[in-house]
């Protein structure tokens, strides 16, 4: 089973198959519409999700995505993190910049999921794995 544990605030989806992908995208839709984020904020995390899962599937055969509501004072959120134990990334700045691809792809899922989102953060170790949260504010 790909949901491990969920309730209001918080979701995790294990990414093991292709159709988990779908469902870490779907959750992201469900969650974004709860929230009340608009249509094309709703579409970017939709977009954003399913290529940073992909990319679980891809490079590192399984992971973990993670859904948060996020509460800072006034401020509302939707924080959602990638946790994969997959090779790593060997040259991160180079990913970032868009274009590059180790698996015959366009390139663009990182970089694009940076410019979608409002904040992009990434931990990764050559060898150990990677970890990438990405935060979309009401």
């Amino acid at each position: 089973m790909a949901v491990i544990k969920r309730d209001k605030d918080l979701k995790f989806i294990r990414i093991e198959e292709g159709h988990h992908v779908d469902m870490a995208r779907r959750a992201a839709i469900e969650y974004a519409r709860m929230m009340g984020f608009g249509e094309v904020q709703t579409a970017f995390m939709a977009t954003s999700v399913s290529e940073l899962a992909k990319n679980i599937l891809v490079h590192a055969g399984s992971g973990t995505v993670i859904f948060r509501i996020l509460s800072v004072g006034e401020k509302r959120g939707l924080e959602i993190v990638f946790a994969d134990r997959g090779p790593g990334i060997d040259d991160l700045a180079r990913v970032l910049r868009g274009g590059y691809s180790t698996s015959s792809t366009l390139g663009i899922g990182l970089s694009g999921s940076g410019r979608m989102m409002d904040e992009l953060e990434i931990k990764t170790e050559p060898g150990k794995g990677t970890t990438i949260w990405i935060r979309k504010w009401l």
